[in-house]
């Protein structure tokens, strides 16, 4: 389920995006805590290009953006802005 918004810095679409990840592995799932690390890139976020005229090594590393502890229930949903262009990368582990 997503629900569109309008960015205030471009005319392009970007969604509330609900990313559900169901049927867990056994080892990560009902009971079992679990890391979740997100990392994103966009614009601004994990680009080379962020600043114009200006590129930066520094910002084209892969950032993390999120890290939470969660037990799931068979499944777990994460809920994410996404901006035009933007991408996701969402690991689960065992905490």
């Amino acid at each position: 389920m997503s629900d569109r918004i309008v960015t205030p810095y471009s005319r392009s679409t970007a969604f509330h995006a609900t990313i559900d990840m169901a049927n867990l592995p056994p080892d990560l799932g009902t009971g079992c805590p679990v890391r979740v690390k997100v990392y994103r890139v966009d614009q601004n976020t994990g680009n080379y290009y962020s600043t114009p005229g200006n590129t930066d090594p520094a910002k084209a590393q892969l950032q993390q953006v999120d890290e939470r502890t969660v037990v799931p229930d068979k499944g777990y949903t994460y809920r994410a802005d996404l901006q035009p262009n933007a991408i996701y990368l969402i690991l689960l582990s065992r905490a």
